[in-house]
């Protein structure tokens, strides 16, 4: 016989109530799966919609160039914009010739490159506002405009494994000869000291790159000598380039 007492075509109250425990039962089951097993989301505690907007409130800076212009240096944010502009960069040969590949990046390693700068920023910013007055070091990227709002170059800080925190800063073609690279640098560093405490940083450059020789030892790097008291290299083996390295000591 069935345990079913059919009342104009409904199952009895206490079997409704079964059923809907049952379901409630098989629901919460499957949610734990899915949180256990599934992605591990970090839950936001800003929209995405204004957290990059705060990011580039609190940390964009206006700057002079040599010749007087007026340029505006902004946090890498994951807006299509910023990413386009750093395919810009990373993509234009006579930049990336002196970067560590030599030769211009994929598209996928741009868009990695540019999720590394902004959610680096959005921790870093969470700390700020969290009460930190410093923290880690983190890899930050900037892109620097004029006063046209054209893009002209880039620049920041990126850790590096068995070195010290390190500068990087390059300059499109169209805005060379300005001291782009000096503002983004030196704005880079001073951000640096602020944020993370006065440490030694670094940075690295191709020899034979006379401008960037003289544009880091204006910034205060020095070279460092090996036993020998030659320029220490550091190799790349797979891009079978040397760069010269170079490196401020936390007094400079």
């Amino acid at each position: 016989m069935s345990d079913w007492k059919v009342v104009e075509g409904k199952p009895s109250s206490k079997k409704a109530l079964y059923i809907i425990i049952l379901l409630l039962a098989c629901g919460i089951g499957y949610g734990v799966y899915s949180f256990t097993s599934g992605p591990k989301l970090a839950a936001p505690t800003k929209s995405q919609k204004t957290l990059p907007a705060s990011v580039v409130g609190a940390y964009t800076k206006t700057v002079t160039l040599k010749n007087g212009e007026q340029a505006t240096i902004v946090p890498v944010t994951m807006s299509q914009k910023h990413f386009d502009d750093m395919k810009v960069i990373h993509r234009d040969p006579s930049c990336t010739a002196m970067m560590t590949a030599g030769k211009p990046w994929p598209i996928e390693s741009i868009r990695n490159n540019q999720i590394l700068y902004a959610y680096s920023w959005e921790t870093f910013h969470d700390l700020k506002k969290a009460g930190a007055d410093k923290t880690e070091p983190f890899t930050l990227g900037f892109l620097i405009y004029d006063k046209d709002g054209k893009l002209m170059g880039n620049g920041g800080i990126q850790k590096i494994k068995d070195l010290p925190d390190e500068l990087f800063f390059n300059t499109l073609p169209h805005a060379r000869r300005k001291g782009v690279a000096y503002a983004v640098g030196k704005h880079s560093q001073a951000f640096y000291d602020q944020h993370f405490g006065k440490r030694t940083t670094g940075v690295q450059v191709l020899p034979g790159n006379a401008a960037s020789e003289s544009l880091v030892k204006k910034l205060g790097f020095k070279p460092i000598l090996d036993k020998d008291g030659q320029h220490k290299l550091k190799y790349h083996p797979r891009y079978n380039r040397s760069y010269a390295l170079y490196e401020r000591g936390p007094s400079a």
